[in-house]
């Protein structure tokens, strides 16, 4: 695992926090016609490269009430609440597997580049 010193880890979480409020501030802006959903993926895979996982996992869960808040400011889209709820619903399980789609590829390029592995021998050679 990458090991990153204490005071980038958290520049890089604060910048990451930042990221996620510009957009929902964005999706904010954009009413309740627009759905930004997507623009959350970016910071959840920069999160799961970064930190891993559960990192990602956190950031999908906060990312699913900010869904939610904008929901409840700018007035529900839907003709009904449960359709509402599902859309939630199915936003946040699409940014669970993105966080774990992510992380998974952490994981291998970690193990690929790892300097005692094969492949990073045969990269040497």
């Amino acid at each position: 695992m990458p090991t990153f010193h204490p005071s980038t880890r958290t520049v890089f979480g604060v910048g990451l926090l930042l990221w996620f409020g510009l957009t929902w501030a964005l999706d904010l802006v954009a009413g309740k016609e627009l759905s930004l959903w997507f623009l959350y993926a970016a910071p959840i895979v920069a999160s799961a490269i970064a930190f891993g996982r559960n990192s990602a996992i956190g950031l999908s869960i906060v990312a699913g009430g900010l869904l939610l808040l904008n929901g409840y400011l700018l007035g529900n889209p839907f003709s009904t609440m449960s359709i509402y709820l599902v859309n939630q619903f199915s936003c946040v399980a699409a940014y669970f597997l993105i966080a774990w789609l992510a992380s998974v590829v952490r994981g291998v390029v970690l193990e690929v580049l790892r300097p005692d592995s094969a492949e990073w021998q045969d990269l040497r050679a």
